[in-house]
Parts: structure tokens; C-alpha cells; sequence
């Protein structure tokens, strides 16, 4: 298989043989992830199946796709001459229901805005303070993505992605800290573990037309919430 990638003992694999949509193997020991890649600059990848490997395995994983998504849509694109067609990958790969659709998708609804006055110098500050190496590529993501918004609104995705390390524990305890500092500084509110049903570590990885679902459900709470 070809190899495009290596890192932190995984190894990821593109090859011309493989089905839409694009998507990266990855493999560690007898282990095996499926992510989807997203759209640079517009849509986070997305975990499309995992076996043999930890949760934690796979959060790592995730977060070298979505640093190096560009180099792994660039291989793709070579070697498949993308057309705009896109499957739905079943477990480990098979693939159903080809559907046309442009690259770009209509991010409006997908976005939450930040507290009233939240002040650009205190949020870069909160950002910049979490110095965990294992957040870095979430809060390259942040930077840019609040940068490109003039500090105005956030990324639906990466919102969820915040209530995730808001809850995690164990050796990640100093950063929730931080994590949850900085959701005041943006939001005026600590992010909950839920909301109703909806578990922010379930859907932080889900992409857009999955989070669109409960995106009204989101926001009303949020909206609730904020400058509060």
C-alpha cells in the first residue's frame, strides 16, 4: 500500500484502488482507522470506523489528519482525478449510496457567536496559555478559525470539540482546566457534558451534515446561555 504519512507510531495509507469518498487508512500494530477527509479550511475530517485501536489511538490520529488534511486531499485528488462524487463508506471501507456534491458545503447555521464583548485580546490569550501538546492541533484550528470570523462567531464543530476536552479527565485534567477557563472567555458559560441527549464527546468528530441535526438544538441552548 502506498504510505503518505507517518507519525506518533501510526501509518497512513492513500491508495488509487480505494473507494469515495476520500479517506485515509490508518493502521497501528493490528489496528485499523477509517477518517474521511475534510475539506481544507472548510470542513473538519470525520471517523468513519476504528477496530483494534483505543480511543485515545484514534483522537490522536484524528488530530494528524486534520493538521496535515491538505497533504492527504492533495494525494487523493492525484491519484482519483476527483470528480464530485461521494460515497457513504460502511464499516471498514465497503461502500453505498454514490451521491453528487460540490466540495464546498453552506456552513450558515453551523456557527454559534461568541458572548457579547468578548474581547479578541483575552480570547488569543486563553487560546495561546494551553500548552498541551495534544491540544495544539485543536488550537491551531481555533486560531484560525476565530481569526477568519474577527472573533465574532465559532465553528459548530470545534464548539462541540471544546465541550469534549471540557470532560475529559485522567492525564488531561490541567488542560479541561484550561479548556473550560477559555469557554468562559468565549461564551460567558462553562460547557456542560450534555445537552439533553446530545453528549459533546460523541459528536465532536461528526461532520457537518451530522451536526446540522442538532445544530437548533445546540444553539437554542447556547443561546440561553451566553452573557450570562
Amino acid at each position: 500500500m502506498a504510505i503518505v504519512h507517518q507519525e506518533s507510531g501510526f501509518t497512513f495509507f492513500i491508495e488509487a484502488s480505494y473507494p469515495e469518498p476520500p479517506h485515509v487508512r490508518i493502521t497501528k500494530g493490528k489496528g485499523v482507522i477509517i477518517i474521511r477527509i475534510g475539506v481544507p479550511e472548510m470542513e473538519a475530517p470525520h471517523i468513519e470506523e476504528y477496530k483494534g485501536v483505543t480511543r485515545k489511538d484514534v483522537d490522536v490520529a484524528y488530530n494528524i489528519v486534520w493538521t496535515y488534511q491538505e497533504k492527504f486531499m492533495g494525494v487523493w485528488e492525484r491519484n482519483h482525478n476527483f470528480t464530485g462524487k461521494v460515497a457513504v463508506l460502511d464499516p471498514i471501507g465497503k461502500t453505498k449510496n454514490i451521491v453528487k456534491r460540490g466540495w464546498k458545503r453552506d456552513m450558515e447555521g453551523l456557527r454559534l457567536r461568541l458572548k457579547p464583548k468578548a474581547k479578541k485580546e483575552q480570547i488569543k490569550e486563553a487560546v495561546g496559555g494551553i500548552h498541551d501538546r495534544r491540544f495544539m492541533p485543536l488550537q491551531k484550528k481555533l486560531i484560525e478559525d476565530l481569526d477568519n470570523a474577527n472573533f465574532k462567531s465559532i465553528d459548530l464543530g470545534l464548539y462541540m470539540r471544546l465541550g469534549g476536552w471540557s470532560h475529559t479527565g485522567g492525564t488531561y485534567s490541567n488542560t479541561m482546566i484550561a479548556v473550560e477557563a477559555l469557554c468562559e472567555v468565549l461564551f460567558g458559560y462553562a460547557l456542560p457534558e450534555k445537552i439533553g441527549k446530545i453528549f459533546f464527546k460523541v459528536h465532536r468528530y461528526h461532520s457537518p451534515a451530522s451536526l446540522a441535526k442538532i445544530a437548533p438544538t445546540v444553539n437554542s441552548y447556547h443561546e440561553g446561555r451566553i452573557g450570562k
